[in-house]
């Protein structure tokens, strides 16, 4: 199972309540609905703006509003972006972070977990942030295909 760091939380839930909003937000609004540290808030939407996904404007109406189109960012970047590249094994890495295991030359499961976190990321590849921060509308729609 995947599990995300609390800056990786407070980012999905900063571009969940993004897409929703019209105009700016604030870093306090969102840490005040949502119940987040204003300043762990505060930094996760400087990196969003870094980055590129999200832009701000100054003044007192000033805040941040989505740049980037939801539809057009992987989870699997998303992932990346904020928590590393990151595989089943360490030994299934490739490039910085790759690890030899002691065990290598005589694993035999090392092909089978290999193609396992290709599976994985080719899932989280293929899965648009649209999807992830859409909450609402998927929700609708799993409980549409329950009932039926």
């Amino acid at each position: 199972m995947i599990k995300l760091n609390k800056t990786t939380e407070y980012a999905l839930i900063a571009l969940n309540h993004l897409t929703r909003s019209q105009g700016t937000v604030s870093a306090r609004e969102v840490s005040e609905k949502y119940l987040l540290p204003y300043d762990i808030t505060a930094k996760t939407l400087q990196r969003l703006k870094e980055i590129g996904w999200i832009e701000s404007t100054s003044g007192s109406k000033g805040g941040y509003r989505l740049k980037m189109n939801p539809a057009t960012v992987s989870f699997a970047k998303f992932l990346e972006t904020f928590e590393g590249y990151h595989a089943i094994v360490a030994c299934c890495m490739t490039g910085t972070g790759a690890q030899t295991c002691e065990i290598q030359s005589a694993c035999e499961v090392r092909p089978f977990l290999s193609n396992l976190n290709a599976k994985v990321f080719h899932f989280l590849n293929s899965l648009p942030m649209n999807e992830i921060i859409d909450a609402p509308s998927m929700l609708t729609q799993v409980k549409s295909e329950v009932s039926v």
